[in-house]
């Protein structure tokens, strides 16, 4: 009986979660989903050993309700049965739950530290607030993520507090993300006590709790005003046509058929949708300027070599003059194979390439595979595919493109950093992807709202084109416009507003005012704790 409601919480905590994400995006749900965790690490004693095994729960209920996808691509396309596919999701969840663990193991060491009144900066130091944010910053920052699931993906549904990321970044939403279940989470706490004394008196005389909901309005005004201003903006800009086709091209073709005959039928499916988009366009007088094709849309075929890829696009191309992106296997000699997008100008010329850089483990390389290259043969869908190099802008017809693949959209700083390494010159995000590995899930929608953060850190749109669905346009305030549903077969068409440049502070000043905030924690934190041993030792002498 004594586990029940530890593990009705644990659910609790779970289930909001994933309510919190899209394709629910029940933003309210992300405000109270750590609610169990504050009532474990303020009504239970932990020791370290039992903060790992607190955190790896907590790790492993939020994997099984926002992650379970993961169980069908280990399933399905790694070739291992159901059992074993449990054993490595337990598993992931170990490597994934350093967040959680870090962060209760600081909350259990600052527990310790505050039974000192005599150390320096204790005033600072008893604000909950300010520490278990810092805290919080620090495991998010430190804690290793796959696929970056940060704090602040549960309140993308608050399209007001998530305009803030263009001033602080994803991380610094998570602060605030994270600030709101603490405030809730106190202020349930006065209304179980409010015989003690009136909940609203009690709130005013907390200074902390007025300070961080004043903060919570302002930041949510501060939203209100910007989705206000980005949409007047973009009645501003120039408008460019861009299309996207999005192919549902199977992940692997069928044992006992012509490899060659499925391939062919593939490209000609890709092939027919495009002229039927350019035909429908151009009889409407709204023809492209560019047609983008997914990741993976066409398979086992590659641009360089002279074949049926080639011939395909230079059909499409002779009939139509029109700029496309594409996708292929890079072959560079010796042994070295790139996920590659390849941007052609109207005439079919190669006006410039990208080899994706941030490869995504056990989809596209094996972690340590040099070492033992045969275990590639045990896995045939998993790709050997070496990391890109260059960071570098796509220009077509004076439009600046920051080409991305898949999962690049997702780290935080990733982005960032392209757009900073190359020039701040982007105007548009072009990103091609592949989601058919995680079949008809919510991965698709989570991918999907994910990427949008990077359009409102940086005020540019997105153009995301995938295989399989969610394909769409997100404008600079992260507002996805008419995505396609998953595993379907189709097109679309957008008249994109391109901005000059980006507009947004975080990208002049990037990941530094939340690296000031943990620099600033730290050095509390540190003093604090000199201070405390030090006034340790001296009564032990």
């Amino acid at each position: 009986m004594k586990y029940i409601k530890p593990i009705l919480m644990l659910i609790f905590f779970g289930s909001m979660a994933a309510l919190s994400l899209a394709p629910f995006n029940f933003w309210f749900c992300g405000f109270i989903m750590l609610l169990p965790l504050f009532y474990f690490l303020e009504n239970e004693k932990y020791s370290i050993k039992n903060s790992f095994l607190l955190g790896y729960v907590f790790t492993l209920f939020l994997n099984f309700f926002i992650a379970y996808w993961l169980l069908h691509t280990i399933t399905v396309f790694g070739h291992i049965h159901w059992t074993i596919s449990i054993v490595i999701f337990f598993l992931y969840s170990v490597i994934t739950s350093s967040r959680y663990i870090i962060f209760i193991l600081l909350v259990q060491f600052w527990n310790l530290i505050v039974k000192n009144k005599n150390i320096f900066f204790y005033n600072i130091l008893i604000n909950r607030y300010f520490f278990w944010a810092f805290f919080w910053g620090v495991s998010e920052y430190f804690g290793w993520q796959l696929f970056h699931a940060l704090g602040a993906n549960h309140a993308g549904g608050d399209i007001f507090l998530i305009q803030s990321a263009d001033l602080v970044g994803i991380y610094g939403v998570s602060i605030f993300w994270f600030l709101t279940n603490l405030l809730l989470y106190d202020i349930i706490k006065m209304i179980k006590s409010r015989k003690e004394q009136p909940v609203i008196q009690k709130f005013i005389h907390n200074k902390t709790m007025v300070f961080v909901s004043s903060l919570l309005v302002i930041l949510h005004i501060y939203g209100y005003l910007s989705i206000q201003y980005y949409n007047s903006k973009n009645l501003s800009y120039e408008k460019r046509r861009i299309a996207l086709i999005q192919g549902n091209t199977p992940l692997a073709f069928k044992w006992g058929e012509s490899m060659e005959k499925q391939a062919l039928d593939v490209l000609k499916n890709q092939e027919d949708m495009t002229e039927k988009l350019l035909q429908n366009s151009i009889s409407e007088n709204k023809k492209p300027e560019l047609v983008v094709w997914s990741e993976s849309s066409v398979p086992f075929l590659s641009f360089q070599i002279p074949g049926y890829y080639k011939d395909a696009i230079e059909r499409i191309q002779n009939k139509y003059k029109v700029a496309m992106i594409i996708n292929d296997v890079y072959d560079e000699s010796p042994r070295n194979y790139y996920n590659n997008l390849w941007l052609l100008d109207k005439d079919g010329i190669a006006i410039g390439y990208y080899h994706k850089i941030e490869l995504l483990p056990f989809g596209e390389f094996i972690p340590f595979a040099s070492l033992f290259p045969e275990i590639y043969n045990l896995v045939p869908e998993i790709s050997g595919f070496t990391h890109g190099k260059e960071k570098k802008i796509l220009t077509l017809n004076s439009m600046q493109i920051i080409p991305s693949i898949c999962y690049e959209l997702l780290p935080p700083e990733f982005t960032l950093d392209y757009y900073n390494e190359s020039g701040k010159k982007g105007q548009i995000i072009i990103n091609i992807t592949n989601d058919t590995w995680f079949g008809l899930t919510t991965e698709n929608a989570q991918h999907m709202k994910g990427s949008s953060m990077r359009a409102i850190e940086l005020r540019l749109p997105i153009i995301r084109a995938t295989n399989s669905g969610i394909s769409g346009y997100i404008d600079t305030t992260g507002e996805i416009h008419e995505p396609t549903e998953s595993e379907t077969k189709d097109t679309r068409l957008y008249e994109v507003p391109i901005p000059d440049k980006s507009h947004s502070l975080y990208s002049i000043t990037g990941l530094w005012p939340f690296r000031i905030f943990l620099l600033c924690g730290s050095l509390f934190l540190l003093i604090a704790t000199i201070s405390h041993f030090k006034n340790t030792l001296t009564k032990t002498t």
